[in-house]
């Protein structure tokens, strides 16, 4: 998986900040039926403190990352 910006970046206070993530498939055998909802971790960090966030995505997100991943593998799409 790779990111743009590339980690680590910085952010700025209540600025939004776009970030794309890609993520290559290598082993199709290993690729999950089902997704389920998959989340994303996040650690902030600044001179005083560190503090680690962990987001659950949604159901129409992993619903499109397993169409995604089948596709991506040459499996039929649900």
């Amino acid at each position: 998986m790779t990111s743009a910006p590339a980690t680590p970046f910085r952010a700025v206070r209540d600025a939004p900040l776009k970030i794309t993530i890609t993520m290559r498939v290598t082993e199709c055998g290993k690729v999950p039926r089902n997704v389920g909802l998959p989340f994303l971790d996040v650690t902030l960090r600044n001179a005083r403190a560190i503090e680690d966030h962990s987001y659950i995505l949604g159901r129409r997100y992993a619903e499109h990352l397993s169409t995604a991943l089948h596709v991506a593998c040459g499996n039929e799409s649900e």
